[in-house]
């Protein structure tokens, strides 16, 4: 069954709270020179935390099912119930 993922706008205040602190963490956490735990804006990212970034968002159900059409270009909805509310998918006539 294609579906879109869960959508961002209906989750609580705190779940997204909850994701965006494992994001951030996973993205700029570090261990400093005398390998104690420090935030570092440097921190250099590969492959694995991009991994670990989208297992993040694949537990909270943020992760499209395959199958689906993928986001061609984004603009304003003029529908009144999007998925996304505010967004279009492969809308051709988007100046994006």
């Amino acid at each position: 069954m294609n579906r879109l993922p869960r959508s961002p706008f209906a989750m609580s205040h705190q779940r997204l709270y909850e994701i965006v602190t494992q994001v951030q963490a996973l993205l700029w956490f570090d261990l400093d020179e005398d390998g104690n735990d420090a935030w570092n804006r440097d921190k250099e990212w590969d492959v694995g935390l991009i991994e670990a970034v989208a297992s993040v968002l694949i537990k909270a159900d943020l992760r499209p099912t395959e199958g689906l059409p993928a986001f061609q270009t984004v603009k304003r909805a003029e529908s009144s119930n999007p998925p996304y509310p505010g967004l279009v998918m492969n809308d051709p006539d988007a100046g994006l």
